[in-house]
This record gives structure tokens, sequence and C-alpha cells, in this order.
């Protein structure tokens, strides 16, 4: 029992750092030029302002979207622990959800910046 409070905290902690992560990409970035804090994959990003505010925007965004469908599959998930009896668990099923409650997110993130920022600026960060 201590077990599956141990993971659904987790499981909530996880998301929550999420959300966290997408609150301060997006909201509280470093400025352009000082491109300290903020979203640093592929090169775009740091050629403009307007393309670092955007990919800081978007990203954060997305980070922001993700935590909030986690926090959804984190409720059903932990439900979901606590009906099974555990002879029907897989023996890493939890530790395999908290591994892609960070991935996924994470990699939706970058991947739709990325799109995003290809499509409408040049690879030397002005519009196209």
């Amino acid at each position: 029992m201590e077990g599956e409070l141990m993971i659904d905290v987790l499981m909530f902690v996880f998301t929550g750092l999420i959300l966290l992560v997408g609150w301060l990409v997006r909201d509280h970035h470093s400025g352009y030029p000082d491109t300290f804090c903020g979203y640093h994959v592929g090169g775009i990003a740091a050629k403009s302002g307007e393309a670092w505010e955007d990919a800081n925007r978007w990203c954060g965004g997305a980070f922001l979207k993700c935590g909030s469908a986690f926090l959804f599959l984190d409720a059903a998930a932990a439900l979901t622990f606590r009906v099974m009896r555990a002879e029907e668990r897989l023996p890493g099923l939890p530790v395999s959800y908290l591994m892609a409650a960070i991935l996924v997110p994470t990699a939706l993130s970058i991947v739709w910046t990325e799109r995003r920022l290809k499509q409408k600026y040049n690879p030397d960060g002005t519009l196209k």
C-alpha cells in the first residue's frame, strides 16, 4: 500500500513539474538577446527576438497543455492501479507511466515548437 501511495504522489509531482516548466518557459524566460533561460533546442529560436518570443510561448503552451492532459491521466492511472489486484498488474507499468509522463510532453513540445518555427521563420531567424 505504501508503494502505491508513493507512485501516486510521484505521478502528480512529475505532472506538477511539467506544468511548472511550461509556465516558466512561457511567462518567465529571459528577454532577447539575453537567451540565458528559455527554449534552447534547434538554432532558429535564438536568431531573432521575435523567434525567441514565439518559441518560448509555443513550447511553454505545449508543456501546459500536456501537463493538463496528464492530470486527468494521473487520476485515471491512480484509480486503475488501486482497482487492479497485485497479481493482475504488470510489474513495470507504474514506472513506465512515470517515464512517459516526462518524455511525452517534452518530445511533443519540442517537435511542435520546431515545426512551427520552421514554418514561420527562415534558418537565419527572419520571417518568411
